[in-house]
Parts: C-alpha cells; structure tokens; sequence
C-alpha cells in the first residue's frame, strides 16, 4: 500500500486546488520559513480525523479554512483528499481477492470536508462516512491518531518526555491492539448499559411480585368481605329500628320533666332577684365607708412624707455649705503656687530664644556650601555623558561599516551562483516543453471516454441516496422517541425512590409508636394483655392531607385516646391500668352518652363541617368534637363562650379555648403529627401504586421502540450499502475525470511556464552578472571607510576615561558637603524643639491660674447659696410638723365608719341565702332534663349518622320499618344476641384491615405484566453474560499481541544489531514496562519507558539528552517500530533539525534502508536530506498568505546564514511535478 496524492483546497495557506503527488519511495517538501510546509502535515492530520484545534496550530476548528489575502477573499470550504493503492495481498477461502485496506477497490481516497457554518464532513471513496469508520480501516497502520507514522515538529522531544502511559500508545498502534481497545470500550459501554437496564427490570420485577403480593392479600380479603359486608347490614337494620323507636319514647318524657322544673325555677328566680338589690344596696355603703378610711389615710401618709422630706432637705443644706467654704480655702493655695512656677517659665523662654537664633544661622551657612558642590558636580557629569555617547557612536558606526561590506561580498557570490542555476535551468525547461506537448493530445481521448461513463453512474447515485434519507429519517424519530421514554422513565425511578423513602420513614414511625406518651406506649407494646384494645384514635382516623392539621389541632391530647371494642372492655382496661405511670384517655366505639351541645344562634358550623372522617375511629371523633366550633380570633371566642358554656372554639392558627377558660397553644407533642403523617401515608402509597403502572407501562413502550428502532437501523445499514456501492462506482469514474482534467490543466499549465521561463532565463542571467560586479564595488568603499572610523573611535575612549575622573573628585566634595549640612540641621533642630516646649509649659500654666480663679468665684457663690436654703428648710420642717397632728385625728374617726358598714353588709348576704339555695336546685333538675334531652339528641344523631354511613338504606326505610316492628317478650334476649353477633362480624371486619374492592382486577393485570418482566430480565442477562465473555476474549488477545510486538520492538530498538546501535554507531538503550499502582507488570495497563546511554557517555535520564541525541533516540524507536509494523507511509516534520552533518547522514542512510516497507514524506531545511529524496517539491509564497506548491532541483536551494533553505526559483503548477 502506498500514498498515491494529497489533494488541498481552501486549507489553511493553499487557498487553490493543489495536488501533491507521491510517486517516489522518499518524497521531500522544502521552503522558506512561514511559507506553508507545515500545513501539509497539518492536511493530513485533519483528514485522518484530527479533532484538536491545537494540535493543528489554531485557536479553533474554523482556523483551517483559509481566511482571505490582500487579493484574496477567504474561502466557504475547507477540504482535503488523501488516496491510497490497494494492492492484493492474497486470496481468501473462496478465492475472493484480499486488499491491504477492508475495501474492494484499487485505490481508497479518504476525504474530510468543513464549511464556515462548522460542518464536518468525512468520506471514504466519495462516500459520506465517519471518523470511526477512517480509524477502523487504519487499524494497525500506524496512521491513525497518537500513531507513529507523522513525527511533526517538537514531538520528538514529546516522545521521550512523555509520561510512560503516553508513550504506550503508540506501541499499541503498532502492535495492531488499538481496535481492540476501542471495541473493549465500546463492548464496557454496552455492557453498563445492559446492566443498568437489567437494574432497571430487576428493581421493576421485584416492585411487581411485591405489589403482587400484596394484591393477592387484598384481593382475598376482598372477597371475604363481601360475605361478611351482606350479614352486618342485615344486623345492623334491625338493631337501629328498634334503637330508633326507644328514643322517641324517652324524648317525649324528658321534655314533660323540663316543663315541670323551668316553672319552679322561675319562682325563686324573682325572690332571688329582690335580694339581690338589697345586697346591692349595703355594698355600696361599705364601699363608700372604705373609701372615706382610705382618703384618710392617704392623707395622714402624705403629711409624715412631707415631715421627713423638709428634714432630710435641711440635713442636705447644711453639709452643703460646710462643703463650700473648705473649697474655697483650698483654691486660694493653688493659686498660690501656679503663680511661682509662671514667673520661673518666663525666665527660661527668654534663654531658649537666643540660642535658637544662633543654630538658624549656622545651618544657612552649610545650606550655601552644599548647593554649590552639587552644582559642579553636575557639571563634571554631563560632560562624561556627552563623551561616553560619542564613544558609542564612534563604536557603531565601525560595527555597520564591518556588516555592509560583509553584506556586500555575499552578495556578489550569491549572485554568481544565480548565474549558473539560471542557465541549467533554462535548459531543462526547453527539454520539459517538448514532452508536456505530446502529453496532451494523449490526454484529451481519455477524458471523453470517463464522462459518458459518469452520466450513467450518477442516475444510479440518486435513486441511493433518495433511500438512504429516508431511512434515516424514521431512525432519527425513533431515536428522539427512545430518548423522551428513556427520561420520562428515570424520573419516575427517582419519584419511586423518594416515595419510598419517605413511606418506609413514615411506616417506622407509625410501627415505633412515635409521638405518643409513655404510658400509651406501653399499652400499645403489649396488645395481649389488653382484649378488645383497636388502638389508638390518631390511628383509627381516615382523612386527607388538607384537612388533617386541622382535625389533629381540634382533637389536641384527645388524639392519644386507647379505644377498645366495647365499654366492658374498656372499663376493665382502665381497672388495669389505675396504677399505671402517666395519664391514659380509653374509650370504646359504643354509643354512650355525652353532654350536650350548643345549638344556639352566633355559632359558625362545627369544625368538622368540610372535613371528610372515615375509619373505625369516625363516630368518636365526631362524638369528641361535636361541641367544638371554629372562631376568627381569641375575642371572638371569648365572646362566644360567654353565651355558650358547654362549647370550645379552634381558631384558624391553631390555638383552643376550652369550655373551662383554659387557652391552648401550639401543638399536643404526645401525638403529634400522627393523623397527618397517616393521610400522608396513604397518599404516598397510591401515588407509589400509580408510579409503578406508570413505569411498567414506559417500559413496554420503550421496548417497542427499541425493536423498532434496530429495525430502522438495518434499514439504513441496507440502504447505506446499496449508496455507498454506487458511490464507490461514481467516485472511481470521477477520480478518474479528476485525474485526467487535472493532468491536462498541470500540463497546459507547465507548458506555459516553460515556454516564460525559456524566455526570461536569457535575461535574468545578464541581470545576476551586474548585480555581482556593483556588490564587489561597494564592498571596497566600504572598506576605505572603516580605517577612518576606527581612529575617531579611539580618540572618543580617551575623551571619555578624563572625564570620569573629575566626576569622581565632584562627588567626594558633594558627600562633604552633605555631612556638614546635616551636623547643623540637628543642631537647629535641638534649639527649636527646646523654645518649642517652653512656651507650650507657659501657655499650659496661664490657661490653669484661669481655670482656677473662675472655680474659686464659682465656690463662693456656691457657699452663698447654701446659707440661703438651710434656713428655708427650717421654716418648712415646722409647718409639716403641725400638718401631720391634724391628719392623724381624721384617719381615726374614718376607721370608725368603715366597721359599721361592713356589719350592715353581711346581714343582707344572710337574706339572699334562701331564694338562692331554692333557685340552684331548679337549676339542677334542669340541667339533668337538658342532660337527657341532650343524650337522646346525641345518640339521635349518632342514629343518623349511622343510617347515613350505610349504603344500602336510608333514615326514610327505618322510620318505615319501625311503624311496622312489633315488639315481643323475647325482644331483649334476641337484642343482645344480634348485638354479639353484629360485633363478631364487625371484629371479622376490622381484622380484614383495610380493604381494596379492586385488587381482583388488578391482580390479573400484575400476572401478565410479571411474566413479560421475567422473560426481558432473561434477555438481559443473556446479553451481559456474551459481552462480558467477549472482553475477556479482547483482554486475552490484546495482552498476547501487545506482549509479542514488545519484545519484537525492544529487540529492534535496543539489541546488539538494534537501531539505536545502529544510528549512534554504539552505545547501549532499554526499553522497559512500567510497573503499575499495586507494583505489578500488566500488559494491559502498564506504561513504557526508555534509557539511552551514547557511546562514550555515562548512562543519564532522557532528559539529560543533547537536542541532537533526542531526536536520534525518537528516530530510532520510530523506525524500531517501522521494522516490527511498517506503516504504509511514514511522515516526518523537520526531525532533522537538531542534527549535525555527520548524524544527518546516518539519519538519511537509515530512511533510504526502509524504503522497500515503507514511504517517506520529509519536510527538512537540510540540504544532504534533500539530496537523499528521490522526488522534491518546494513551498513558496509568491502571492502574500497563498502558499503555492512548486518542482525544484537540489540545486536550487541554497541556505542562509541561520541554516535555513530559500527557493532560487519556484516554477508554481496546480499539480507539481518534481523536476
């Protein structure tokens, strides 16, 4: 297999189609720096599906589209073609031909195609394909990314610098184990989606046989109930008729009784009220009789208050002025001694003041000396600058004269050599003309006969392609549908797990009994010592989530009440547990009595009004609740309860007034939050129930589209074959017009060139011949001149040496200067600071003597004042004196009064006793009337309730049976054995638990949906079983190949007759696996890493290694790795730029004893790598930013002063041909 041509267009610099062919074993590109030799490698790069932007020298991936010129707009597309021979290499069993690449064809041309909207597009054979499907037909190439097949710039010091991973890679690629890891990749990917698949139905399938379960409990339960539900109904209608008619029969006498004692009650009322009047009366004269004693004793109080505060003042005045005349004796010494110490300050301000006057005039005199030194200091100085300047002058001007002379002889030999290239070359286009001329009648014959057969094949390609979309079409909405099933399905997943969650957090708390009190929990822990003990009434409630704060806020420490299944159960319950620790609510589901309740006018509806209840415990809640009423606020229960005694009232934030006054805030925590966590409970497990149908139905779904989607799948695999066949057809014959307009373009082309390049050989030799001759001229001008300069330039250096002496001398007289400037500012400073402080002292002491003179006239007038009030309070202690006397008489004679009222006032509380006493007891035959009547209302309405929670008749159907019922003698006996048979189907009942009339349905629906399940679980199953077999079989394999082309590969590189012996001509190197993390060698995993030792050197680590030596150790693993795997085409990118000749040689030597396995394309600057190539083609710029592709001879090239190579001549063609 060999690399036909390279086709560029609108890539990066080559702006034109260009062509590059490879005709020869070694091919090599050479030009100017900047010039575009790179972009070369850089095309073939991008074409094997290079994805970094980075790795192709750009900032992004639309960097490779060429971006315009100054004549040049940029262009829309980016694309390149590569085309490989594909020789047979055998046969295989059944005689078919077997290619080097897996395509039946002679040639294969891979193409990559990116237009500015960034879409990319890859081809093989014209064909549309993917970056996957380039790499698979270059398995083991060498060819592919991170190969060893294109060593471009800087990556041989990459290669050994690399970590030892890195550089497994590529010995991967050549031991041809680098598809296998993709497919082990790939086969991990499918396997973990198989496993997360087979989690999936697994978790479904288990969630299925648990709800299944539970379905086959409920569904025969179910049944059970419906003969059990048929008896209590029957029971239940008989025993509320004969309830019914005994509670019309005890209303009747209880409302004659009320009758009776309201009229008695009305006649002690009246005598109640007269007494009431009189008591009244006498209380108000005992309150007038206190109020008089009360005034008196304030009044006497208030005179002792007013005794004691004139004393006290007096006290207060008198300390005050002795206070003040001690003051002022003590001011007049201060003053005294401030005077002292303010004469003797005055003295010393004096002194200072001289001194500092002298210190002034000494630092004005260093001041002036200092000034004038640093002045000629200055002086001295610019003048050596002005010196050293024209010393550099003088210096620059000698090293310019030396460059252009040299400049100019270079000239005049490169000129020479222009001269004789200008000449051969002249010659060769004269015999190059003729042949291209014969070429292309030949030429024109070929490409009439290719398009007749294009048109045909084309009418084929569309019919293809016409196919190809629509399959792909239906693929495209399947996929989109599998990935709308997929997401719905994984939210639901999450859904369940938090649902789950959350009621398995809820049934632990209602299991544990938490919230409870101590002594209900015990109870509960222990049901066996308790018969007929349901539980607790928190629990035995059924409502929903809205209204469940509510109820439990209503019922408050009601909520933790044990209820049993009948009241002798109950009674002796509560005989159990009389000494019991804590305090324990029971009650029983019988209907009892309770107290009445409100009815009157002002009431809203009772807080269970709205309120949907269900559950054995309902009617208790209702019978507990059915006096408590909602309120807006706390006044306006407060205002209700005064009307209506018997009532408590819930206000909407939760707080209770109870019938006794007491106010209730915040929650019971002994129960709290167990109805709402209960209806919470019951929610979550429907929307649990609803989640799991929700989700077997998605995965029958998904299922569907899955099968459909391979379906599609194979479609488009079919279609894709029939398009890419004729594809494969047109492109061939296409290639082929391609090839032919091509040559026949390149040809006319080249024609034109050479017969320009005939014609203007002639003069541009007679032009290098002048240019050689002037250059010579100049250059010994140039010599004349440079006597001249050197003897300025040393007159300047002398100059310079004189000056700088004297600014040394200036500097020592300025630091002199300085110095004594310096002694004479501490000097002044000193004086200053002390005159400074003493005027501050004076300043301090005259601003004291005024402080103290304006307090002594202060203490005196205080002194004054304090005379003055000492004998006011005199005068006011003996006026309060005479006050106090005459208040003491009054307050007697007061007390006096106040004791015969309150004698006056307990007789008349005697009187009232009698019609009181005789109004309380009607009262109370009364309230026991109100006590029946409210009890039959209750158990009326307990009645009602009761016939309203049946289904199966109505309050209308019992009045009509209890015309109809005949009572017997043997009506109590057969009562009570109706009533014991009602309550054994009620336990049989409530022992069913709750009940689901649907899960007969829905357990045949979970049976069929199991089954499915069971059969994909299977499948699954199946499938992870083959994938994880097929990665060992991978592993297996990949370690036997990777460990065979190691030792191969360590052998061809560092063994006695290796590579690195033979480019270094001795020496010694290693090529060693790298242990992994847990310090074992796994062929699989482990990295690579190289030692080198040239001859004649210590062994050092590769990065201790010369430029030149690096690049001989990456050249000799490359082609170590060329003689275990020769890769079809082996490129390398100015690699020979760190070399010496002597290594340069070796280098070329080993390349050309390659060419029988492999095919170089060399981008060099050297001219012995040059001369080494069989066919060279040059890259130039001629227009600014195109890069044009050319023919040059050896030759041609010369190099620079920095070693580089220059084009002499560049011949552009559209298809270069190497001369």
């Amino acid at each position: 297999m060999r690399l036909e041509r390279l086709t560029l267009s609108g890539f990066k610099s080559f702006a034109d189609t260009t062509e590059v062919r490879f005709d020869a074993p070694i091919n090599g590109i050479v030009g100017p720096n900047g010039c575009g030799k790179s972009n070369v490698v850089d095309a073939l790069k991008w074409v094997l599906g290079e994805r970094s932007a980075k790795s192709l020298r750009g900032g992004s991936m639309l960097d490779v589209i060429f971006a315009g010129a100054h004549a040049r707009s940029p262009s829309d597309l980016a694309k390149v073609e590569l085309v490989f021979s594909n020789p047979i290499v055998g046969r295989d069993q059944n005689g078919q031909p077997q290619r080097e690449l897996p395509i039946d064809t002679e040639e294969v041309s891979i193409g990559r195609a990116l237009d500015r909207d960034n879409n990319s597009r890859y081809s093989i054979n014209g064909a549309k394909a993917k970056a996957k499907d380039i790499r698979e037909i270059l398995y083991g190439t060498g060819m592919g990314k991170g190969g060893y097949a294109m060593i471009e710039q800087g990556q041989v010091a990459a290669m050994l610098q690399a970590k030892p991973e890195e550089r497994r890679k590529i010995l991967e690629e050549a031991a041809g184990i680098s598809g296998f890891r993709d497919r082990r990749q790939e086969s991990s990917r499918s396997l973990e989606r198989s496993e997360s698949k087979l989690e999936v139905f697994r978790a479904s399938l288990a969630s299925t046989e648990r709800r299944l379960k539970t379905i086959r409990n409920q569904a025969e339960r179910a049944r059970e109930y419906q003969v059990l539900e048929c008896e209590r109904v029957d029971l239940q209608r008989h025993l509320l008729t004969e309830t019914f008619l005994r509670l019309e029969s005890e209303l009747n006498e209880a409302i004659q009784r009320r009758r009776e004692a309201a009229a008695d009650g009305a006649v002690w009322l009246a005598a109640l009220e007269q007494a009431e009047i009189d008591l009244a009366t006498k209380k108000q004269g005992e309150t007038d009789a206190w109020q008089q004693r009360r005034k008196a004793e304030q009044s006497q109080s208030k005179s002792e208050a007013e005794h004691a505060a004139a004393a006290e003042a007096l006290r207060a005045a008198e300390e005050r002025y002795e206070s003040a005349t001690k003051a002022n004796a003590e001011d007049e010494r201060e003053l005294e001694e401030i005077d002292a110490r303010e004469s003797k300050l005055k003295v010393d301000r004096n002194n200072n003041d001289r001194l500092n006057n002298k210190a002034s005039s000494e630092l004005e005199k260093a001041r002036n000396t200092l000034d004038e030194a640093v002045a000629a200091r200055t002086r001295t100085r610019q003048m050596a600058v002005n010196a050293e300047r024209q010393t550099i002058r003088a210096e620059e001007a000698v090293t310019e004269t030396q460059q252009e002379a040299e400049r100019r002889r270079s000239e005049a030999a490169e000129s020479e050599a222009r001269r004789e290239g200008t000449r051969e070359q002249e010659e060769a286009a004269n015999e190059r003309l003729q042949i291209l001329r014969e070429q292309t009648s030949a030429i024109a014959q070929k490409l009439e006969s290719a398009r007749e057969s294009f048109m045909a094949t084309e009418r084929a390609k569309v019919l293809a392609e016409e196919n190809t979309s629509i399959q792909a079409s239906r693929l495209a909405s399947l996929g989109e549908q599998q990935s709308v099933l997929a997401s719905n399905l994984s939210e639901i997943r999450a859904a369940e797990a938090r649902i789950q969650s959350r009621l398995d957090a809820l049934v632990e708390l209602r299991q544990s009994h938490e919230g409870l009190a101590e002594g209900v929990r015990k109870v509960l822990e222990r049901p066996e010592a308790h018969p007929g003990l349901i539980g607790v009434l928190a629990e035995l409630i059924e409502t929903d989530a809205d209204s469940a704060d509510r109820l439990e806020l209503a019922l408050g420490e009601h909520a933790q009440t044990l209820v049993f299944d009948s009241r002798q159960a109950a009674q002796q319950a509560s005989i159990r547990l009389a000494d019991a620790p804590g305090r324990v609510k029971i009650a029983s589901l019988e209907p009892q009595g309770s107290n009445p309740s409100p009815r009157s006018s002002g009431l809203r509806p009772n807080v269970l009004n709205g309120i949907r209840i269900s559950g054995p415990g309902a009617w208790l809640t209702n019978r507990i609740l059915q006096s408590t009423y909602p309120a807006l606020d706390l006044q306006n229960a407060k205002q209700l309860s005064l009307m209506h005694h018997e009532a408590r009232f819930l206000l909407d934030n939760g707080t209770v007034l109870e019938n006794d006054g007491r106010i209730v805030v915040g929650r019971e925590s002994s129960a709290a939050g167990t109805i709402v966590r209960r209806a919470e409970e019951r929610e979550l497990q429907e929307e649990l129930d609803e989640l799991l149908v929700r989700q077997l139905r998605l995965n029958e779904n998904l299922a569907g589209v899955q099968a459909g989607e391979q379906e599609a799948r194979q479609n488009l695999e079919d279609a894709n074959f029939k398009e890419r066949e004729s594809r494969e057809a047109l492109n061939k014959i296409q290639a082929q017009i391609d090839r032919q307009e091509a040559d026949q373009r390149r040809i006319r082309t080249e024609t034109e060139s050479a017969e320009q390049t005939c014609s203007s050989m002639a003069a541009r030799s007679k032009q290098f011949t002048m240019l050689a001759e002037e250059a010579r001229e100049r250059a010994q001008v140039a010599e004349d001149r440079l006597g001249t300069l050197r003897s300025a330039r040393d007159e300047a250096r002398a100059l310079l040496e004189l000056h700088r002496k004297d600014d040394t001398a200036a500097e020592k007289a300025v630091d002199d200067a300085h110095e004594a400037h310096r002694e004479a500012s501490t000097q002044a400073e000193a004086a200053r600071r002390t005159l400074a402080a003493t005027v501050r002292d004076l300043d301090e002491s005259i601003k004291r003597r005024q402080i103290w003179v304006e307090r002594r006239e202060k203490k005196q007038a205080e002194q004054k004042h304090a005379e003055e009030s000492r004998n006011a309070n005199q005068d006011r202690l003996n006026l309060a004196e005479n006050m106090m006397e005459k208040r003491r008489s009054e307050s007697a004679k007061a007390s006096q009064h106040a004791e015969a009222a309150v004698a006056a006032r307990q007789e008349a509380e005697s009187a009232r006793e009698i019609p009181r006493n005789g109004s309380i007891e009607s009262e109370k035959e009364l309230q026991h009337v109100e006590g029946m009547l409210a009890r039959i209302g209750l158990e009326r309405e307990h009645l009602q309730e009761s016939i309203r929670a049946e289904e199966t008749f109505q309050l209308e159907d019992i009045a009509a049976s209890a015309l109809e019922f005949k009572p017997t003698n043997s009506d109590a006996t057969d009562r009570a054995n109706r009533e014991e048979r009602l309550e054994i189907v009620r336990k049989e009942i409530r022992a069913l638990g709750h009940i689901n009339l649907d899960a007969i349905q829905e357990e045949q629906e979970l049976d069929e949906n199991n089954e499915k399940l069971i059969e994909q679980v299977a499948d699954l199953e199946s499938t992870i079983v083959r994938l994880t077999e097929l990665i060992e079989r991978l592993d297996t394999e990949s370690r036997t190949m990777f460990g065979d082309a190691f030792e191969r590969i360590r052998d061809h590189f560092a063994g006695d007759d290796g590579m690195f012996r033979q480019l270094f001509g001795g020496g010694s190197a290693q090529l060693e696996l790298v242990p992994t993390e847990s310090g074992d060698i796994d062929l699989l995993e482990s990295g690579i890493e190289i030692r080198a030792t040239p001859p004649g050197k210590r062994p050092r680590v590769l990065s201790q290694l010369s430029g030149g030596e690096k690049t001989m150790t990456a050249v000799a693993l490359v082609m170590a790795i060329f003689r275990s795997n020769p890769s079809p085409v082996c490129v390398l990118d100015e690699v020979d730029a760190a070399l010496d000749e002597a290594n340069v040689a070796r280098f070329c030597k080993t390349i050309q004893s390659f060419t029988d396995r492999s095919q170089f394309v060399i981008i060099t600057h050297r001219k012995l790598t040059m001369r080494s190539c069989q066919r060279l083609y040059g890259v130039t710029m001629q227009e600014r930013g195109v890069s044009k592709l050319v023919g040059v001879r050896v030759d041609d090239i010369q190099e620079t002063k920095q070693g580089d190579v220059a084009l002499i001549e560049t011949v552009p063609t559209s298809a270069a041909q190497p001369v």
